[in-house]
């Protein structure tokens, strides 16, 4: 798995499958440079290498990878939403990706 998608090392991509090579290209394709708030918060490069040196990579494969979090992001301003309920987190990856976008809703 590519563990960030907003600076992938040069060994995440020579090991990375079909599969996270789509998701990278994806989220980098849907990432809209034009808004005042990124579509991908600052900080969330950290948390796929932390949790996979405290738990393992099997755990970390559990948090949401960035398309996911800007896919989020998306519909959270396709609605122009106010507030969000998250029932449930594991490493707060998602929270933050929907404080962003109420942020960029003006909240």
């Amino acid at each position: 798995m590519i563990s960030s998608f907003i600076n992938p090392s040069e060994e995440d991509v020579k090991n990375a499958s079909e599969h996270d090579i789509l998701n990278y290209y994806a989220a980098k394709a849907s990432i809209n440079p034009q808004l005042n708030v990124p579509s991908v918060p600052l900080g969330t490069e950290t948390i796929y290498p932390e949790t996979s040196d405290k738990y393992g990579t099997y755990i970390a494969d559990m948090s949401i990878p960035d398309l996911q979090g800007v896919f989020q992001n998306f519909f959270v301003g396709l609605l122009n939403a106010k507030r969000v309920l998250e029932i449930g987190s594991f490493t707060g990856s998602s929270a933050i990706y929907f404080a962003n976008a109420l942020k960029r809703n003006g909240v």
